[in-house]
C-alpha cells in the first residue's frame, strides 16, 4: 500500500497565508454584501492558496467571504462539509470562520464554542481577533462581565 504524501507547510508559507488571509477578511469586512472573488485581496490570497494546492484554503476563504455578504446559512453549509478536510494546522482559523459565522446569525451559545475552539488551538495566530468577537457575543447574551474579561484578553494580544 503506498503511504499518502503530506506536503510540511512551512513556516513562511503559513505567515504569508495568515496575512493574505486577513487581508482579504479585511476587504470582505469593508465590501460586506458587494465582496466578490474579483476583489483583489481575495483574488491574491485564493491565488497564494492554489499554488500550494490548498483547495481547503480556497474554499475556507470563499465561505468567510459568503459569510460577510450576510449569506450565513450557506457559509455554515458549507463549512460543515469543509470541516473534514481541514489540515489540523489551520483548525484554530476554521473554528474562528464558523464563530463569525454562528455569531453573525446570532447563534451565540454555538459562536462562543466556535470561538472557544479557535482559541483553544495553539496554532491559531490571530487569539486577539477571536477574543474580541467572543467578548461582541458575550456581551450580546448580557454577560457583560466575561466580555469585558475577553476585550482584555484582546487588549494583550500583542499582535492585535
Amino acid at each position: 500500500m503506498a503511504k499518502k504524501s503530506v506536503k510540511v507547510v512551512t513556516e513562511d508559507e503559513a505567515a504569508e497565508f495568515i496575512r493574505l488571509y486577513w487581508a482579504a477578511r479585511r476587504e470582505h469586512n469593508h465590501r460586506k454584501e458587494k465582496a466578490t472573488a474579483n476583489d483583489p485581496a481575495h483574488k491574491a490570497a485564493a491565488a497564494f492558496a492554489e499554488t500550494r494546492v490548498w483547495a481547503w484554503a480556497e474554499q475556507l476563504l470563499a465561505l468567510s467571504s459568503l459569510d460577510r455578504r450576510g449569506e450565513h446559512d450557506k457559509a455554515l453549509q458549507g463549512l460543515a462539509k469543509l470541516e473534514p478536510s481541514i489540515p489540523e494546522r489551520w483548525q484554530g482559523l476554521f473554528h474562528f470562520v464558523r464563530g463569525a459565522a454562528l455569531h453573525a446569525k446570532g447563534e451565540h451559545d454555538e459562536a462562543i464554542k466556535a470561538y472557544r475552539k479557535a482559541l483553544d488551538d495553539p496554532k491559531f495566530e490571530t487569539p486577539g481577533n477571536a477574543w474580541i468577537n467572543l467578548g461582541m457575543v458575550l456581551h450580546a447574551k448580557g454577560e457583560h462581565d466575561e466580555a469585558i474579561k475577553a476585550y482584555r484578553k484582546a487588549l494583550d494580544d500583542p499582535e492585535f
